[in-house]
């Protein structure tokens, strides 16, 4: 077909069929407008509350994390060929070593599937759930030497949360569902399950590796991720050991501490 019958066909066609294209071209414009829009709330939450709440380490504490992609609202890990590393053993040995600094505490991710359930105010409650490892060392500075968070097998795993994670059960959650506000003194001693290898987003990638053991809140920590729960770094690398051998001594963060929390003492 010559190019002018050619030119001459798209033209008939959308002329018959214009209120179709219009309306086409109006919803691609409006999900390609709310796509964006959530893009740029999500950026704003990141910058406007989740930045400053996180910022609660004291001043002479640094939290240092791996080097990320970023792609807007997600973050990938770096791969080695761009400059990107394992933050394993070796790494926070260099971290130590850097003038100035006088501790280096790993913080650890859970790599597998994880659940909860319990009961809370009556009520049963099913949930995945964020959980991390802390060094047991950053914990017990806060707590105080009476109160225990270290990992035995066989006994519950000791667990803190945020103090703005209470904040924003009390502030949001518990208006939503009904709940009563609480306070540290309450939730305090309360015990539930976590299940390893199993979740509602994730499944169960392996039913012979599913286990079950119970946590028991002890307190609130600054040194707790910020949106779930803290554990003994002990325990996760046990349970990744376990479940994701491969990824076992991988850091999520280190917790850098120094003489002073002047610049010019690093």
């Amino acid at each position: 077909m010559r190019p002018g019958k050619l030119t001459g066909l798209a033209a008939r066609n959308l002329r018959r069929n214009l209120r179709y294209h219009l309306l086409a071209g109006t919803a691609i414009a409006v999900g390609v407008a709310a796509f964006a829009f959530f893009l740029g709330l999500g950026e704003g939450v990141q910058a406007r509350v989740v930045g400053p709440l996180a910022e609660t380490l004291p001043p002479s504490e640094l939290e240092v994390k791996p080097k990320k992609v970023s792609l807007g609202v997600f973050q990938l890990d770096r791969p080695s060929l761009f400059g990107g590393a394992r933050f394993d053993d070796a790494a926070l040995e260099k971290l130590a070593a850097i003038p100035g600094v006088t501790a280096v505490h790993g913080t650890m991710n859970i790599l597998f599937p994880i659940m909860a359930w319990g009961r809370f105010f009556g009520k049963g409650v099913r949930t995945d759930l964020i959980v991390t490892g802390v060094d047991e060392r950053l914990v017990r500075a806060e707590l105080g030497p009476d109160v225990p968070f270290a990992y035995e097998e066989g006994h519950p795993v000791p667990l803190v949360a945020s103090p703005h994670l209470l904040e924003l059960y009390n502030a949001s959650f518990a208006k939503m569902n009904g709940l009563p506000q609480v306070t540290p003194e309450i939730l305090k001693g309360l015990r539930f399950n976590l299940v390893l290898g199993k979740s509602y987003l994730a499944g169960t990638p392996d039913p012979d590796k599913v286990q079950t053991v119970t946590c028991e809140f002890v307190g609130f920590s600054r040194h707790a991720v910020l949106i779930g729960a803290s554990v003994p770094l002990a325990f996760v690398r046990a349970m990744n050991a376990r479940f994701v051998p491969r990824e076992a001594g991988i850091y999520r963060s280190a917790v850098v501490s120094a003489a002073s929390a002047s610049p010019s003492s690093w």
